[in-house]
């Protein structure tokens, strides 16, 4: 599904990314390993168009990407999950869900019309009103009642399968995302990408700041997704047990290359990464 070839990346004259290759096969669960620096989150910026890539290649489900706006990249079926999650703080726990929906009905009377209902609170309205702008504002409404109810079944059922693998959030859906608690914010974060149905879900650092407890949950439920929705994961993190446990292959990065790279299961018996990350 993706294939990342020789990807050299930079900030300014800082060379981060040395021609690092990975494969994300369909259907899998794929984890980057590595350090802080390493570069793991400056190759998912790559990936989703965030830095642009100096030189190599990106391929997402046979088209080259690595020449395209982060825009355009979502709008192809993949999500971002940022590390530190990056929500709306002011909206609610809704509003930022809706806000992950948008780029299924920007640009569409069903897009304008959910942007809009009556329970959102006027700064998340204003924010719709902004995205929707951005995008072109409002097309051919003749089109709309029936497409609309359609698109509208798809956004609750979307809505309904996020509170079924976070229940905590059907429970604060009113509640505005800046006071939940650091796990309740990271599921609010997955959550919010799974609502654009991605077909490829890119999760950086998801154990970041959380409790032990809370983290295992967080990875159980990852597992959950891309075992009952098939969903295609790649995951960046320092938590080397619990990304090699719900992993099928990984691979392990230092200073912007590639040092190993193999199935979970072999990485776990490595030496190398036992003494370096699974503490051992």
């Amino acid at each position: 599904m993706l294939k990342v070839e020789d990807i050299v990346a930079a900030y300014g004259p800082i060379v981060a990314l040395h021609g690092v290759s990975l494969e994300v096969p369909e259907g899998s669960i794929v984890t980057v390993l590595g350090a802080n620096g390493a570069g793991k989150s400056t190759t998912l910026r790559a990936i989703t168009g965030l830095l642009r890539p100096k030189s190599g290649t990106i391929e997402f489900e046979g088209s080259r990407i690595d020449r395209l706006s982060a825009e355009e990249i979502v709008s192809l079926g993949m999500s971002h999950i940022p590390e530190g999650r990056q929500l709306f703080s002011e909206l609610t726990v809704l509003e930022n869900l809706r806000l992950g929906a948008y780029s299924r009905f920007s640009g569409t009377d069903g897009g304008s019309r959910l942007a809009q209902r009556e329970d959102l609170s006027p700064l998340g309205r204003l924010q719709h009103k902004l995205f929707h702008a951005a995008t072109g504002g409002i097309r051919d409404v003749a089109r709309g009642i029936r497409g609309y109810r359609q698109r509208r079944q798809d956004f609750e059922a979307a809505l309904n399968q996020v509170f079924d693998y976070f229940p905590i959030l059907a429970e604060r859906k009113k509640q505005i995302a800046g006071t939940l608690s650091g796990g309740e914010q990271q599921m609010l974060a997955i959550g919010r990408g799974l609502m654009a149905s991605p077909r490829l879900l890119l999760l950086d650092e998801p154990s970041m700041g959380l409790a032990p407890m809370v983290t295992r949950e967080i990875f159980e439920i990852i597992r959950a997704i891309n075992k009952s929705q098939g969903v295609t994961i790649l995951v960046v993190e320092q938590n080397a047990n619990l990304a090699l446990e719900i992993a099928h292959y990984g691979y392990v990065l230092e200073t912007g290359r590639i040092a190993l790279a193999d199935t979970s299961e072999n990485l776990r018996k490595s030496e190398a990464v036992q003494r370096s990350y699974l503490g051992q």
